[in-house]
């Protein structure tokens, strides 16, 4: 769902917002006072306003254009412009513009608003599902906390077993050594510069201790869409996982799965970033919106 969708407004009156489902959360609108013909049943009238109201956020449109778009008389058109204006959420577009409206501040700032009711940690778990595989041991929510993560949200899968560090409670995983990690570290230069300045330990042999070679990890998950992790935190665990964005632009959290069969990891790597995305879309966001750091930028830091 779109930031511009979560708005859909009460225009009048009242706005209720409820997780449903992995496509979006579902926004009920009930107009109290605005007229219509009466020919026109409720069901068109709001999604005639809808539609509207998303023109008039993409471009500055005319009545004309407008009437042409909806496919409806430029008298209807009239009419609900003259209703959005009163209203607040649409205003002339300016001298650049004659003739022409544009969404308001209003718009915008009420869609804010209900994006950030949208809990990532509650509505995720219909989204983590889109996640399977038989060598899927359980799929993640994690959220970055200092130079940790944690991990709010885990899901077995077909019966599986969860690896014991996740079992018994143990919920906190290194940056550098997770998928989940990594996604934090891809996305912000920043933090990746501070984890870099320090000693990157160990947990396992494979675990990546040497800079270049975990920029070298970050470079390739750049390029793939999604970071992993092959027995770095624990022998005999495989990750993918990818970052959810929500409708600011940032990531808030990120999406990804474990299993036991390093095999299978591209498939995860494909079936994560589907997830993730299908979450992103749900708060606003967008995967296609996020830009990752480059690898020029990581091997520029000073001193790597």
């Amino acid at each position: 769902m779109s930031m511009l969708a979560c708005t859909m407004l009460s225009l009048s009156s009242v706005i209720v917002l409820r997780s449903n489902g992995p496509t979006s959360a579902t926004v009920n609108v009930h107009f109290l006072s605005m007229s219509r013909p009466e020919d026109e049943t409720a069901s068109q009238h709001v999604g005639r306003t809808i539609r509207a109201l998303e023109l008039l956020a993409e471009a500055p449109q005319t009545q004309a254009s407008l009437a042409r778009l909806l496919q409806v008389h430029r008298r209807t058109v009239r009419r609900l412009l003259t209703r959005l204006t009163d209203l607040g959420y649409a205003e002339p577009a300016g001298s650049d513009e004659p003739g022409a409206y544009v969404a308001s501040a209003k718009l915008i700032a009420l869609g804010t608003l209900a994006a950030r009711r949208l809990d990532v940690v509650q509505i995720s778990p219909d989204h983590l599902a889109l996640v399977r595989g038989s060598s899927v041991q359980c799929r993640v929510l994690a959220i970055r906390r200092g130079r940790d993560v944690t991990i709010p949200v885990i899901q077995a899968t077909n019966g599986s077993t969860l690896p014991s560090w996740l079992s018994h409670g143990g919920k906190a995983a290194p940056l550098h050594a997770t998928a989940v990690g990594k996604v934090f570290l891809l996305n912000d230069t920043v933090l990746l510069e501070q984890v870099l300045a320090h000693e990157l330990p160990a947990y396992t042999t494979s675990t990546l201790t040497r800079r270049a070679d975990l920029l070298l990890e970050l470079s390739k998950a750049r390029r793939t869409g999604y970071t992993v992790e092959v027995n770095e935190f624990h022998v005999g665990q495989y990750g993918a996982a990818c970052p959810v964005i929500d409708h600011t632009g940032q990531v808030a959290a990120a999406l990804g799965a474990i299993t036991n069969d390093a095999d299978t990891l591209e498939d995860l790597g494909t079936q994560v970033r589907r997830a993730a995305d299908s979450l992103s879309r749900a708060l606003g966001g967008s995967l296609g919106a996020v830009a990752l750091c480059g690898s020029r930028t990581w091997l520029a830091l000073p001193g790597y």
